[in-house]
């Protein structure tokens, strides 16, 4: 069984579809199949495994395969498989079982390794960090599971030699277990060696352009704590600290207006989001820097403005907006003139309520908007990345339906 795993695994994180993190895709499985010597990409094996539900229109599950569908789809490809014999389906499955996913497997950590040297190519000082991160990535891999677990990850970091070895090439990882939370994009629990490699170029990028603004953040945020006590450090006194004017020369150090500190702390929220039991550290304080000044920025500003107008608008306390409160708060101009500063899409509000209330009771909570409007603009953000010129204008934006 771990076989299957590590094969799902493996190939759920690559061609992955933003809506189906952790699950994998068409693309993926139709790769897998073209991976297995003597077996044809037959499509109707995904077909035939899928549970489809009348509610999937909205979103692209029907395009994806959870665990157990993953292994319906195995034995429908091999049963569909017409080149496998007069051979009952039991010694088929065994057949593939034992020769056919080791080599698939194999195959798929070889594109890995291609894919992973292939993002040093247009760069050449990357060579030698990629060297040396696929290396790191193989000595961590104690199973050989072509996947590193957050144990593995921090063992390996936690090795005096690596950690030299990167601060050698520009890199300083801080708080491991935050570091493996903003490399593991999808979430689930484990890299892959592509994920490893792209998770360190980009963090060596960051450090080069905003090495200065790290250290005034990591700065201000041990003045705060020296102030208050380890661990009692909170969105209120940090806030107090970098608006009190005799602080203002710290925040313009680091590139940020006063009006920057609430999202300064929200996107350090956000950072270790994922991690229920962690507290906002000067760590997280620093990712949270560099994810303002990422094309995430954007979101993470709106996403805190339009917290702030919903708490406005959420008159009664109720938790929730009526479409009546959404229509009066978010279709302000302020809101309006607001998203576009940001460069993102201002969606007809009233007209996608139903589809934002996913709940169908008539009614709004923060949850159900800013799951909404999150997923929109990540969405529209990785369509203007991977455009070609990358040049929509601000106009086409607004017209997106």
């Amino acid at each position: 069984m771990k076989l299957f795993q590590d094969v799902y695994s493996s190939y759920q994180k690559r061609f992955r579809l933003a809506e189906t993190s952790g699950l994998m895709s068409f693309n993926a499985w139709v790769q897998f199949l073209a991976d297995c010597p003597g077996y044809s990409a037959d499509k109707a094996s995904f077909a035939l495994a899928k549970e489809i539900s009348v509610d999937q229109h909205r979103h692209l599950r029907h395009m994806a395969l959870s665990w157990s569908e993953f292994l319906v789809a195995v034995a429908a490809a091999v049963w569909l498989e017409p080149s496998s014999g007069s051979k009952e389906l039991p010694d088929r499955l065994l057949d593939f079982v034992l020769d056919t996913l080791p080599e698939a497997l194999h195959a798929g950590r070889a594109a890995e390794i291609q894919e992973a040297g292939d993002l040093a190519r247009d760069d050449p000082r990357h060579v030698e960090l990629v060297r040396l991160v696929t290396r790191i990535f193989k000595d961590a891999d104690v199973d050989g599971s072509g996947l590193l677990t957050s144990e593995e990850f921090q063992q390996a970091f936690s090795e005096p030699r690596t950690s030299a070895a990167l601060e050698e090439a520009g890199l300083l990882t801080g708080d491991m277990k935050l570091l493996f939370l903003r490399m593991d994009v999808d979430g689930s629990g484990s890299l892959t060696l592509k994920e490893f490699v792209e998770g360190l170029l980009k963090l060596q990028n960051e450090m080069i352009v905003l090495d200065k603004g790290i250290r005034e953040v990591r700065k201000a945020f041990l003045k705060v704590e020296t102030k208050v006590g380890i661990g009692k450090v909170n969105r209120e006194n940090f806030l107090a600290f970098v608006r009190n004017p005799a602080n203002a020369d710290l925040l313009k150090r680091a590139g940020l207006r006063e009006s920057d500190a609430s999202d300064l702390w929200e996107a350090a929220q956000q950072a270790i989001s994922r991690d229920p039991r962690a507290e906002v550290t000067a760590e997280a304080l620093v990712a949270g820097y560099m994810d303002l000044h990422l094309e995430k920025g954007r979101i993470i500003r709106a996403m805190n403005f339009l917290d702030s107008i919903f708490q406005v608008a959420d008159v009664d306390g109720s938790g929730a907006l009526s479409k009546a409160e959404v229509g009066k708060y978010l279709c302000r101009k302020e809101v309006t003139d607001k998203l576009h500063s940001l460069k993102l899409f201002v969606p007809d509000w009233l007209e996608m309520f139903e589809a934002m209330d996913a709940d169908g009771d008539g009614d709004l909570t923060w949850a159900e908007l800013s799951v909404a409007m999150r997923r929109i603009w990540t969405q529209l953000a990785g369509a203007e990345a991977e455009a070609p010129g990358n040049s929509e204008s601000e106009d086409e934006e607004d017209s997106l339906p």
